[in-house]
């Protein structure tokens, strides 16, 4: 096997020590940009860079890095590896929000996703962990979780179900609750998918302790008022029957995983199949969910469909049991190169 390390720009042994995920300054924009980038902590941006898209910069991202972790000297280094087996676990990206327009992401300030919420109420977050609305910098006293952006739909090209998002939206409630307990929180859901240990418990929690009102409807449309900025969330309530709105301060969208650019090229590289969704596939989704049609390639993770940690986890020791099975069966040589067939 052959690996390809493209330059980071930031040295991995120094990158702790850069302040508030920041290269240049620890200002809300910048962290807000870093995380509509998707990046790490310390990584440079190769499309934000002055120095990768002009070719000139004087560089102040240098000198302001006290620890002088950033080397834009770095060349790609290309290293081989003689493995008896490999095994795939690569991450998941978010959908984008901006596609759904009837919500109003990217125009309406106080409409956030679910990443962006996750940061706000972090404590090393741009707020440091206090919730504000974007247009005022007010705290929300109303919040409306809006499920399945992006997912369960087959304009989205996502037509399946995340199956974690039920889960983390009750959690990103009852935070808000836990910081003021005055804060009502809304969760219009298509289906409510607690099917893990505990689940179904946890959802009951939130109604009963945090006062989590859960409405089973898709909501049509999202306004906002000039004025107050605040929000009305237009659904159709599939219970109680009839079209209703919700005013409330902030809207957080519960947005689609789907795989992540580049991991077509991975499987034509690998040699592995894809499912019509792009994650990679198994050759048994029941009897060998980390065995993949390539003899001696593993999958596990999100690579193969969205999952919560444990399942992660509980894949990736699977798949690390059936790399050691390999590697012992065909003594460190490859199952391929062997002459194993599947």
């Amino acid at each position: 096997m052959r690996r390809r390390q493209r330059p980071g720009e930031v040295t991995s042994s120094r990158d702790s020590v850069l302040a508030n995920g920041s290269l240049i300054s620890p200002s809300e924009a910048i962290e807000k940009r870093r995380l509509e980038l998707g990046l790490s902590k310390a990584q440079v941006a190769p499309a934000e860079c002055l120095l990768f898209t002009k070719g000139k910069c004087k560089s102040p991202c240098v000198k302001a890095c006290e620890s002088g972790a950033i080397d834009f000297e770095q060349k790609d280094v290309v290293e081989t590896f003689a493995v008896g087996a490999i095994i795939v676990a690569t991450c998941l990206t978010i959908y984008d929000p901006t596609e759904v327009t009837e919500y109003g992401y990217g125009r309406f300030g106080n409409v956030i996703h679910s990443m962006e919420y996750e940061r706000l109420i972090n404590a090393s977050g741009p707020t440091g962990g206090h919730l504000k609305r974007r247009s005022d910098g007010e705290r929300p006293k109303r919040i409306a979780y809006i499920q399945c952006v992006g997912a369960r739909d087959v304009r989205s090209g996502h037509p399946y179900c995340c199956s974690v998002c039920c889960m983390y939206a009750t959690k990103d409630a009852m935070l808000a609750y836990m910081h003021h307990d005055d804060t009502k929180n809304y969760i219009l859901y298509t289906d409510i998918r607690a099917f893990g240990c505990g689940f179904d418990e946890y959802i009951k929690r939130g109604k009963e302790e945090y006062g989590i009102e859960y409405i089973r409807a898709r909501p049509g449309e999202v306004t906002e008022d000039r004025k107050t900025k605040n929000l009305y969330v237009w659904y159709d309530d599939t219970e109680s029957t009839g079209i209703k709105n919700l005013e409330v301060d902030m809207v957080v969208l519960s947005v689609a995983f789907v795989p992540p650019p580049g991991l077509k090229d991975l499987a034509s590289v690998l040699g592995i199949n894809i499912d019509e969704y792009d994650f990679f596939k198994a050759i048994d989704d029941m009897l060998a969910p980390m065995d993949t049609n390539v003899p001696g390639i593993y999958i596990a993770g999100a690579c193969t469909r969205p999952m919560d940690v444990t399942d992660a986890v509980t894949q990736g020791g699977g798949a690390a049991d059936r790399a050691a099975q390999a590697v012992k069966e065909y003594g460190g040589k490859s199952p391929a190169k062997a002459g194993a067939v599947r």
